[in-house]
């Protein structure tokens, strides 16, 4: 056989890798031809890539979400600030002139790589800056035509190069502040903070902008070291279709394919499970060679459960050594030492995290093989030794075939050893048509109610037109496959977030839980033990309360959960829930006068539509809101909570029963949308604080004439400080709240405000914290459930002690 044009095969892996970028099965047909062409002109260079990807952005619709990341914070590389600092002080005279006249300089050398004159488009060519498909204007240098902005481009500078005049600065803080870039020198006279961050980024990413700048401080009589000129970026690099970073990710041949081992190289199955001899040799039996393969795989992992069942075996006998004495780690652990001024972003000692590089050895097993020992997987073992499915790519068409019971046996058996996987989607959908079609069996009378349907999808192989068919079983395996590999991605983007945030300042930000301080570093090493050393379903949290104890929510986190809720990332409910519940533990028994309201309490106040249709209905959920506030809480000062607007936004609560004042505090006041539904939620908890406090003042009135009746007289004391305090009307008031520059910081602020307001404490969180105050979060929710399950540990130990001794008891007295 006549092997592939290579101009075939680029085009196929291209065809291949947009499908998987896109989201879509299949390409549309101006984005499918314009492969071909693109293949023939533009043979090699990033350009290859770059055009065919925008072309296919632009042609499809759905692809929008692909680009909807905003790009992460640029911290300048080391030698970028060197040469900062050099430019500042090149010539004695004043920085702004040098500063300033570099722009032009740099500007200068993007214009010689690009060849353009339009500053916008220029812009446009830089492949590491993200583009808003969203976000749409005309351009009047380019003709008129309607080109995507970019989006907000948000880089770390030191304070002492954001001086506040022209002759003087702070030499010596280096503490950071974000400057948002939103062009690239649109301006004639760009504010001077805008200066220099664009020659920090433009210096780390663009290498003809580097040589440039060099040669300016070179001019200007500074001797530069050589390692400058080397300083280099990962998205320095422009991408090629044979990029391995590019291919490695979506399960497709790289470029420059690695070579396993030998050991590590599964024997080749087809689609469907036959087997053809392994490296030509006849004859070969494939049932041992699964054994042998499940065989290493479940070896291979052997040394991880034996590690975890020693870690349980040590806890089991610290609990019950310390049954017989109990020891507060509070009480002994000393706070660390403040953060000096100047120490923005700090080095990452403070984190340590193992090595999650996949293993090239590990095994690729069956399909249905691989499921079952995902129970088995932490978090640490699915990164380090676990195969990600390589999707198996076919045709939108699926057929829904029914297999006689002669040939029923055979095909199950065939279906153990199948090895490949289709796309998520695909196989959700296959699942809904073989549902649909056993549901109409069993109606028809074709299958008997609790008979299995005997039904499979058949599907063709896009390339060879290969017949693949699946059962229902398969596809039930592919999905939980799918949802591990998800639930990795998810993991190894937290782990890239928290090397990010462990060089943090975050000495605003309070110790949620306990009183030890610690750095984000410290916090990220601390959350991500025990992430790492536990199986995604396994649950690292959860409450005491019994299903009767009205005043608590029985609520539980999992491992997968929780890692949900690390990154920049809309925060849930389920983890705020954990966090409002430990901090009302700690209020019950320090600050019994204020309350924490769950989440879910807001859920029926603001259900009802506003509107006059709907007064009603209002009322009624505002008395019903007011009735659970006070079988909750009881007769307290002051409640605060966190409320979800629209499903799409947090903001916080509080109110404050004796000066008959409501709080609101919204990161989010910019969001013009959703001030309406912010505004009628401002209204609808101050009726229900207004109803909450006439209950507190009946209970109040019912127990002072108890006392009054008991004490042999009923007084008129009480009710005149009733009438007193009835004169006041209820207010409302807005606070000010750190600005959040995204969608996903809002719950960090509002959990910050009701911990620091119920705990009458003063918060000097700002914007930018967001990330330490989620690592905090998360940090409480670690600690407060190792500790919860150390005490269960040793109430099972001291009950275990106590059976013991009263069976020793028993025996004696028998004898």
């Amino acid at each position: 056989m006549a092997p592939v044009p290579q101009s075939t095969l680029r085009a196929t892996r291209l065809r291949a890798l947009l499908r998987v970028l896109l989201g879509v099965s299949s390409l549309p047909s101006d984005v499918n031809g314009l492969v071909s062409v693109l293949v023939q002109t533009l043979a090699t260079g990033k350009a290859y890539f770059v055009v065919l990807y925008d072309a296919a952005l632009s042609a499809h619709e759905d692809a929008k979400r692909v680009i909807q990341t905003r790009p992460d914070i640029h911290f300048p590389s080391e030698a970028g600030i060197w040469v900062m600092e050099a430019l500042f002080t090149a010539v004695q005279k004043g920085w702004v002139g040098p500063v300033r006249e570099t722009v032009t300089v740099a500007r200068n050398a993007l214009l010689h790589k690009y060849g353009v004159s339009c500053r916008a488009f220029i812009q446009g060519k830089l492949p590491w800056w993200p583009v808003d498909m969203g976000n749409t204007r005309a351009s009047a240098d380019v003709g008129g035509t309607v080109r995507c902005m970019h989006f907000p481009f948000p880089v770390a500078v030191q304070r002492r190069h954001l001086p506040t005049g022209e002759r003087t600065r702070d030499v010596d803080n280096v503490e950071e502040a974000m400057v948002t870039l939103v062009e690239i020198g649109t301006s004639k006279t760009p504010d001077f903070n805008l200066v220099v961050a664009v020659l920090l980024l433009l210096f780390d990413k663009e290498r003809g902008v580097r040589v440039a700048i060099c040669d300016r401080l070179a001019m200007l009589g500074v001797k530069l070291d050589p390692s400058v000129f080397s300083v280099s970026s990962e998205a320095v690099a422009g991408l090629t279709i044979n990029d391995h970073r590019l291919t490695d990710g979506f399960g497709l041949a790289p470029g420059t394919p690695r070579t396993p081992s030998t050991a590590s190289t599964p024997p080749y199955r087809s689609p469907t499970g036959s087997p053809s001899p392994a490296n030509g040799a006849p004859g070969a039996d494939m049932s041992t060679l699964a054994a042998a393969r499940m065989a290493a795989r479940r070896a291979a992992g052997a040394a991880g459960r034996e590690a975890a069942a020693a870690d349980r075996l040590a806890k089991a006998q610290a609990a019950a050594a310390r049954a017989s004495l109990k020891r507060s780690a509070d009480a002994t652990a000393q706070p660390s030492a403040k953060k000096p001024k100047g120490q923005a972003r700090r080095s990452a000692v403070d984190l340590e995290l193992p090595i999650l590089d996949a293993s090239e050895d590990v095994v690729c097993l069956p399909l249905h093989a691989e499921p079952a020992l995902l129970a088995d997987h932490t978090f640490f073992s699915l990164a380090t030794n676990w195969c990600p499915p390589v999707v198996f790519v076919v045709d939108d068409e699926i057929v829904i075939e029914t297999v006689a019971v002669s040939d029923w046996s055979a095909f199950t058996k065939s279906q153990t050893l199948l090895e490949c996987v289709l796309d998520d989607k695909v196989a959700r959908s296959a699942r809904k048509q073989l549902m649909e079609k056993a549901a109409a069996m069993r109606v028809g009378g074709e299958v008997d109610v609790d008979d299995e349907c005997k039904i499979t999808a058949k599907f063709k192989a896009l390339e060879s037109g290969d017949t693949v068919r699946v059962s229902m079983a398969s596809l039930v395996a592919m999905g939980e496959l799918h949802l591990a590999a998800e639930r990795l991605q998810a993991l190894r983007g937290v782990v890239a977030w928290v090397r990010e945030a462990a060089v943090l300042y975050n000495s605003r930000v309070s110790t949620f839980y306990g009183v030890k301080e610690s750095t984000t570093g410290e916090l990220g090493t601390e959350v991500m033990q025990v992430v790492l050393k536990s199986n995604p379903n396994a649950t690292v949290w959860r409450t005491d309360a019994q299903p009767e104890d009205a005043a608590e929510e029985d609520a539980g986190l999992t491992a997968n959960r929780l890692v949900a809720n690390l990154g920049d990332v809309w925060m849930s409910d389920d983890f705020l829930a954990v966090n409002q519940t430990i901090l009302r533990r700690w209020l019950k028994k320090n600050k019994p006068t204020s309350y924490a309201l769950p989440c879910s309490f807001f859920v029926s106040l603001l259900q009802p539509p506003r509107g006059p249709t709907h007064a009603a209905a209002v009322a009624a959920a505002v008395d019903a809101a007011a009735q659970k506030a006070f079988r909750l809480a009881g007769i307290v000062e002051q409640l605060a909570g966190v409320c979800n607007i629209d499903n799409s936004h947090w903001v916080a609560f509080a109110v404050h029963l004796p000066s008959k004042t409501v709080t609101l505090y919204d990161s989010g006041q910019h969001f013009a949308t959703l001030r309406p539904d912010v505004a009628e939620a401002v209204v609808r908890v101050k009726a229900m604080g207004k109803r909450l406090r006439v209950l507190f003042d009946e209970a109040a009135m019912s127990k002072s004439i108890e006392e009054a009746r008991v004490a042999g007289s009923v007084g008129g004391e009480g009710e005149g400080e009733q009438d007193k305090g009835a004169k006041k009307s209820w207010s409302h008031k807005k606070i000010k709240a750190p600005s959040q520059t995204d969608s996903t910081s809002c719950g960090a602020y509002a959990f910050s405000f009701v911990w620091h307001t119920l705990r009458e404490e003063k918060s000097k969180v700002q914007a930018g914290d967001a990330s330490a105050v989620r690592l905090e979060m998360a940090a409480s929710v670690v600690r407060d459930g190792v500790a919860q399950q150390e005490a269960r540990e040793e109430r099972a130990a001291r009950a275990a002690a106590d059976r013991s001794f009263a069976l020793g008891g028993a025996d004696a007295m028998e004898s």
